[in-house]
């Protein structure tokens, strides 16, 4: 295992059980990376190749809050022949909690549509299948054992 950015055993866990898992690497990076500031690429259908997103990592009295907010854009028109809007899906490590929401706006939403427990994804696979399914998040067999790809560009906290 990686050498990770913090002590926390709720985190060392959590991280350990989606790297063994088959979820997007984005969400080790949210547990992987240090605090600070890191531009990643994430690769997600509906997420244009030259899509970047920032994560943004902050610990306070030993808890992690982690935040990355992704757009999804549709090239398809809908019935009315209207393009459909950018959807964006925000993800918050929060305390102990993983915490997720689709909204059409960029901004990190003040209420979620999904909430597990990280303690729930340090347990095991079950959960974080279970994640991933609520939340919309592929799964692909291959990436299982794989780190999260390092960030594009990263700032550290001082």
């Amino acid at each position: 295992m990686t050498d990770l950015p913090t002590d926390d055993p709720l985190i060392l866990m959590a991280a350990d059980s989606l790297r063994r898992s088959d979820a997007p690497r984005f969400l080790l990076s949210l547990f992987s990376l240090p605090p600070g500031e890191h531009r990643i690429a994430p690769t997600l259908p509906g997420v244009s190749t030259a899509s970047e997103v920032w994560v943004f990592i902050t610990e306070t009295g030993g808890q992690r809050r982690a935040r990355v907010s992704i757009p999804f854009h549709f090239e398809e028109e809908n019935s009315a022949g209207l393009m459909m809007p950018t959807v964006w899906q925000h993800v918050l490590v929060d305390g102990t909690k993983v915490r997720e929401a689709k909204t059409y706006e960029e901004t990190l939403p003040e209420t979620f549509d999904h909430e597990v427990e990280l303690a729930q994804i340090a347990a095991g696979d079950l959960a974080i299948e279970d994640m991933c399914d609520a939340c919309d998040l592929p799964r692909d067999p291959a990436l299982r054992g794989q780190e999260a790809p390092p960030p594009l560009e990263s700032n550290p906290s001082a």
